[in-house]
């Protein structure tokens, strides 16, 4: 896996090939939602809970983020309800925050898949953290 630069730097949606507005949440399922996310690539690594032949964490990249969910690229779909656990490495931060999710959904495109998650379980302190990091880094407070 190349190598990843954290922040809040625009990303090329895989299919609009079109350069996302960091400072704008991301157009989509905007009812569905309970905070706006946000394009960013920072590092995770994740697991998913009950997949028998999945052993550790495995690491990729997030499309986007907000306090109550992130989107990751991954090469394998995962199926719709699976629950898994992620490290978030957040710039600025010496340990990742740890959060468990749901997966709501799996979009295939051309040569990955985008992993949408809601997180059920996160540390109220970590959820304050991800939405500072967002306004501090975007807005350079």
């Amino acid at each position: 896996m190349a190598p990843v630069v954290a922040g809040s730097n625009p990303v090329t949606h895989p299919i609009k090939k079109k350069m996302a507005n960091p400072l704008k949440p991301i157009k989509g399922r905007p009812m569905d939602r309970k905070s706006a996310r946000f394009s960013t690539r920072l590092p995770i690594q994740y697991y998913v809970k009950g997949v028998v032949l999945d052993i550790g964490f495995k690491d990729a990249v997030t499309t986007d983020l907000s306090s109550t969910g992130l989107s990751f690229e991954n090469n394998k779909p995962i199926r719709e309800g699976s629950i898994i656990e992620i490290k978030i490495f957040m710039p600025g931060y010496k340990k990742p925050i740890q959060v468990t999710g749901k997966v709501i959904r799996t979009d295939r495109y051309t040569n990955m898949f985008v992993v949408a998650v809601a997180f059920e379980k996160i540390n109220p302190v970590d959820k304050e953290k991800i939405n500072f990091w967002y306004y501090k880094d975007t807005l350079k407070l």
